[in-house]
């Protein structure tokens, strides 16, 4: 047992850290638990019950009085297929059992800015659509890029996919023209559509949940490195923002130049 526990230092402390950070999450303390219900296999290993007695100060560790570890794994799935086909308010399932967005995926748009479709947390399953329009007049495509992060701009965030969307309807900027839609499914799969409102032409991509699959450090990086720049990322964005609506601004005025003449 001792060189067993001695192998799994590592596993003990990433066991403290992500139980320190779940509380610190949710602004709970010890006193506020009421028992701890340990799940798998692992629940077995004594040094994972004293270490967790340890994190939480003595809280009541459960493994077996409640209901054994394989058996915690089985209900939880039961829950969580309830979850699924929408019986949640039949079997008691609360929301804190529904999974999240673990960062905000959104497409690129004119000035490499990142327009986001699903904020970070987001509950999953979930559906969210966007319109915007083609930056100049009877554009015949446009590139639809996707993108996971929490900076403002693309290039600071991590492309997932892009796809073209070609055979557009003529149209002018600011006519709101092109559809996206952004669909996570219960397999945590996202589905990105695109539609020229104008002409129905439609294309998409699926994207694999083990493509934005990142571990708990790395998600954890890309909101510190977010708040880290939030000042000189709310800057850029300003900019951008004052030179789009200069542009746009000096598109509108110029076609009621010519319409009047």
């Amino acid at each position: 047992r001792s060189l067993l526990e001695e192998l799994c230092v590592e596993v003990f402390a990433n066991i403290r850290a992500q139980v320190t950070s779940l509380m610190r999450s949710k602004h709970l303390n010890a006193l506020d638990l009421y028992k701890v219900v340990l799940v798998g296999g692992g629940a077995h290993m004594p040094k994972v019950q004293c270490v967790l007695q340890e994190v939480l100060q003595g809280c009541d560790v459960c493994w077996q009085d409640v209901c054994g570890p394989q058996e915690a794994v089985a209900v939880g799935a039961a829950l969580r297929a309830a979850d699924m086909v929408g019986m949640r308010a039949q079997v008691g399932v609360e929301e804190e059992i529904t999974q999240k967005a673990p960062l905000s995926l959104g497409i690129e748009v004119e000035g490499g800015s990142m327009l986001r479709v699903i904020e970070r947390d987001t509950d999953v399953p979930c559906r969210r659509c966007i319109s915007f329009s083609t930056a100049a007049n009877s554009q015949c495509g446009v590139m639809i890029q996707v993108f996971e992060g929490e900076r403002h701009l693309t290039r600071d965030n991590q492309l997932l996919a892009r796809f073209l969307l070609d055979g557009l309807a003529p149209s002018r900027p600011g006519d709101q023209n092109i559809k996206v839609t952004f669909t996570i499914d219960l397999h945590n799969e996202l589905n990105v559509t695109a539609t020229d409102v104008f002409s129905g032409v439609t294309n998409g991509i699926r994207i694999a949940a083990a493509a934005r699959r990142r571990g708990k450090q790395t998600t954890a990086s890309f909101v510190k490195h977010a708040a880290a720049h939030h000042d000189s990322d709310e800057r850029e964005r300003l900019a951008l923002f004052t030179r789009n609506n200069l542009e746009s601004d000096t598109l509108y005025f110029g076609r009621l130049l010519r319409e009047e003449t």
